[in-house]
């Protein structure tokens, strides 16, 4: 049994709608292929409470439950509550935690966590499969790399060696008939999340992304547009986000892509990651990327200082401006995706951004926070005196976590809140609300306003800054530093 425990974005409840659980879905695929019986349960989309949930798997009688979630670390403790409920429902099932947080915090979670079994490491379809087949035929678990796992006897576990990147991913069916699809809408229209390429050749020292997939790789176009057209037509799937942090990172196998979806005439809509310079790459074909059914591109901005950006390797600020200009004369919708906290903020920062923001015109602007993961290269390097949010449910980026020395948590939130609500409600993003070149788009364009703004009201109100701690004191909520400092934890004990 496979379970995608329980969140309860503010995001998905109010916003875009609840995704699809795509890596267990890739899971799913192989296991059903080997023979396994395999049931898909999002306790999140269904908002299942933990008895409704240990009701089901008692029903289902698993030998085998795995459990992930959409969250990375802001998930983690929902998760570990959700495997205390499970373990003691079904004390003989077997529990494997898999994911981005468990694949880097797997010592400090099999310590802390006597009822996980299992750890996947990294990218879980071949992994899972080896340890289905182990627990069936009686095999051993130490050739099967990216395992970490517990003795038979004892607490002790086990850390085997890496796994390697999987190069084919054709070879890997998705299992879409595990999936209830009527869980799933974007913007009230029925939708997929589906994955092109995995990885990024961007990195991003705030990212963490590229890190855990190691290095890109993509399916084979055709694959990827065999998936699209069965979704479609089989499901009944009117939108669709790839799940890929870079979409467009390839350009030829992009076009064909493009290509192989006009000339079957899969008529879907698409929204899609993308990068600046990409864009702008492409702009003699951003024509085909319209025709294709791409109807929204969200770009990582993340800044409106050169300076900043030109330190991990981004576009500058009128190149991104260009781009928005460009998707804006296709008639695609655009968002800038930017963080807060890349530089020392101040009401001036903020206030600069936002006149540059208003320049650039976006349709949309997604205002995040930096956010010190352990295992990003920028998150290795933050001190525990700077982090000031002890609650690791709101290590999301939709919360402040590190200060700012000339901002309290209250200004900086009420300066980010201002950015976005003033953005959004500005006259030429109204009026092309109004009056759109493109219907379809124009629909969709209004339904994400009134979306984003009902967020934006639930988030000043939920998300608004509580019980953060000074700077420096982060450090005695042993519980917390645990889960997201564990490698400091263990240094310190040292």
């Amino acid at each position: 049994m496979l379970v995608n425990a329980r969140r309860g974005y503010i995001s998905s409840e109010y916003g875009l709608g609840y995704q699809v659980p795509l890596g267990l879905v890739f899971v799913g695929g192989p296991l059903t292929d080997a023979g396994f019986e395999v049931k898909l349960i999002d306790a999140d989309a269904l908002k299942l409470s933990e008895d409704e949930l240990t009701s089901a798997a008692q029903d289902f009688a698993p030998d085998l439950i795995g459990i992930s979630h959409t969250g990375s670390t802001a998930a983690h403790t929902h998760v570990i509550d959700t495997i205390y409920a499970l373990k003691k429902a079904l004390p003989e099932s077997k529990l494997v935690y898999g994911g981005v947080y468990p694949s880097f915090a797997f010592r400090a979670i099999m310590e802390d966590v006597p009822a996980i079994d299992y750890v996947v490491r990294g990218e879980g379809e071949n992994i899972t499969l080896q340890l289905a087949a182990a627990l069936r035929d009686g095999g051993a678990f130490e050739d099967i790399d990216g395992l970490v796992w517990r003795h038979r006897e004892g607490g002790g576990f086990k850390v085997n060696q890496a796994a390697k990147p999987l190069c084919d991913l054709d070879r890997y069916r998705p299992g879409w008939e595990l999936v209830d699809w009527d869980l799933y809408k974007l913007l009230g229209q029925r939708a997929a999340g589906v994955q092109f390429g995995r990885g990024c050749p961007n990195t991003c020292n705030f990212c963490g992304q590229w890190v855990f997939w190691k290095k890109y790789r993509r399916r084979s176009p055709k694959n990827f547009v065999d998936q699209i057209e069965h979704l479609a037509n089989e499901y009944g799937i009117e939108h669709f986000w790839p799940a890929d942090e870079h979409f467009a990172a390839d350009r030829e196998a992009l076009t064909e892509v493009l290509e192989e979806m006009i000339s079957r005439g899969i008529r879907v809509s698409m929204s899609i990651n993308a990068s600046v310079d990409t864009i702008l790459r492409d702009e003699d074909i951003l024509h085909l990327y319209k025709k294709a059914g791409v109807d929204f591109a969200a770009l990582g901005v993340e800044s409106d200082n050169d300076e900043v950006v030109d330190s991990f390797g981004k576009s500058s600020y009128a190149m991104a401006t260009r781009a928005m200009e460009l998707l804006r004369k296709h008639g695609i919708l655009s968002c800038a995706n930017v963080i807060f906290g890349l530089e020392d903020e101040t009401f001036k920062t903020i206030w600069r951004r936002f006149l540059r923001l208003r320049r650039m015109d976006p349709d949309f602007i997604n205002a995040t926070y930096l956010t010190p993961h352990f295992w990003t290269p920028l998150g290795s390097k933050v001190p525990l005196d700077k982090v000031i949010e002890p609650d690791t449910s709101r290590w999301g980026y939709r919360n402040q976590v590190v200060a700012t020395p000339n901002l309290t948590p209250g200004q900086l939130f009420f300066g980010v809140k201002a950015t976005e609500f003033f953005l959004h409600i500005r006259p030429s993003r109204i009026w092309r609300a109004i009056f759109p070149h493109d219907r379809v788009v124009g629909r969709m364009g209004m339904n994400a306003l009134y979306r984003a703004l009902i967020v934006w009201m639930i988030e000043v109100v939920h998300d608004r800054p509580k019980n953060v701690v000074r700077a420096g004191e982060f450090a005695a909520h042993e519980k917390s530093v645990r889960i997201l400092f564990p490698r400091a934890t263990r240094k310190e004990r040292r």
